[in-house]
């Protein structure tokens, strides 16, 4: 679209904020009427029966959860939250049309063939998740695999933790401002909270570096949370998130969350993959190729090693963009109701 042309990088050409729309084909007349009849007709009714049931699921969930604040005073929040973030929320994941989710590991090494995760055991505690964010559907497929602290990551490279529900609302909403200050209380640098997590084993770090969701064709630009990383004291796991889709994607950048799950579950299918880049491979790529001297060195590696996961570019544009983007088209929406009405 032209009137967001402002927010398309001007490297790759790549729009990352919009919506991703399917592309344009040549339909058969059987397609054409099945996709019609899909979301029109049939996909509808499918999609309320399928958000009440999951948001039923979702309220024991919660309800179950609090327990866990309980059981944080022993130590075994996350035991318990291990046992019940599966039963739920894989559930939760199969109504919204995600039948099977495909892990691997990967290589960044030719010729070595891709092997599949085994339930992610090699990821320990006080290990570093690095994911691009694309929907509130990463934050669901990763709680359940690994029932993880969640960070808040601010302009300036500090986070802050935060539990599963918080980094469910967060995937998509407004981003927090490079200089707001507002709820940094208790943050504190990334790699002082994994040597924390290590110490009181309470599980790997997930970490969003782009501070906020994209449409998932290209990787924004990462904020300074690597400062001072050390590649051999921690373990960084670098977790490429992507979505197969045909007239609907599951990427959630703007506009109404309900209404994007309820178009969401009014889908036959939703594909969703996972790619995993072992810590060792991450560390000898570091030493292959030296880091350069600056502040946002390690960041730009591990965004750099992280795009060649996903096979996409990265672009220039990040969260201050975003906001900007959201600023915009919530201005056109409010002038586009304001003309309805009259």
């Amino acid at each position: 679209m032209e009137k967001y042309s402002r927010w398309r990088d001007t490297g790759t050409q790549i729009q990352p904020f919009l919506p991703p729309k399917p592309a344009l084909t040549n339909e058969s007349p059987a397609k054409a009427t099945l996709n019609t009849i899909k979301n029109y007709i049939v996909g509808p009714p499918i999609a309320s029966v399928k958000l009440l049931i999951s948001g039923a699921l979702l309220l024991t969930l919660g309800l179950l959860d609090t327990f866990a604040i309980v059981l944080s005073f022993s130590g075994l929040d996350r035991h318990y939250r291990l046992l019940i973030y599966p039963v739920f929320l894989r559930p939760v994941l199969f109504f919204w049309g995600f039948y099977w989710i495909k892990s691997s590991t990967v290589t960044l090494q030719k010729g070595i063939r891709k092997q599949k995760v085994a339930d992610g055991n090699a990821v320990k505690d006080g290990d570093i998740l690095v994911c691009n964010s694309l929907s509130y559907v990463d934050i669901l497929y990763l709680a359940l695999r690994h029932a993880p602290t969640f960070v808040q990551v601010f302009g300036d490279g500090s986070v802050k933790p935060i539990g599963f529900w918080a980094a469910v609302y967060n995937a998509g909403s407004y981003p927090i401002s490079a200089t707001l200050a507002d709820g940094k209380s208790g943050s504190t640098t990334l790699s002082q909270l994994a040597t924390t997590a290590k110490l009181n084993s309470a599980g790997p770090i997930v970490v969003f570096p782009e501070g906020t969701t994209s449409n998932g064709r290209g990787l924004l630009k990462f904020l300074p949370v690597f400062n001072g990383f050390d590649f051999e004291k921690q373990r960084i796991h670098t977790v490429g998130i992507k979505y197969e889709y045909e007239s609907f994607c599951p990427s959630y950048t703007v506009g109404s969350p309900l209404v994007h799950v309820f178009w969401l579950c009014a889908q036959f299918a939703n594909f969703m993959e996972v790619r995993y880049l072992t810590p060792g491979e991450l560390r000898a790529s570091s030493v292959a190729t030296p880091l350069p001297a600056g502040q946002d060195a390690v960041s730009n590696h591990v965004a750099g090693v992280l795009g060649q996961v996903l096979r996409v570019r990265r672009t220039a544009l990040g969260v201050q963009d975003k906001k900007e983007f959201l600023d915009y088209y919530k201005e056109r929406e409010s002038g586009s109701k304001r003309r309805t009405r009259r």
